[in-house]
């Protein structure tokens, strides 16, 4: 229970973090008001939502090969 706790915490943190710098980097291209928040968002989902994705071609044993 407490590694999913450490876990859980250390995570939180490390998306505060991501998207707080996300946002700086896109205001400091001139972008400001919803966009500016949603860039990062859309750029964190695009890697959640390949996240599985990649586990079942590791899982597969397809792990950097393509489809034929």
């Amino acid at each position: 229970m407490a590694a999913a706790l450490t876990f859980g915490t250390s995570a939180a943190i490390t998306a505060v973090i991501s998207s707080q710098h996300g946002l700086d980097v896109v205001r400091a291209t001139g972008t400001g008001g919803l966009v500016a928040y949603l860039i990062p968002v859309l750029s964190d989902l695009m890697i959640f939502a390949s996240s599985p994705t990649l586990l079942d071609a590791a899982q597969r044993g397809r792990a950097g090969s393509c489809r034929r």
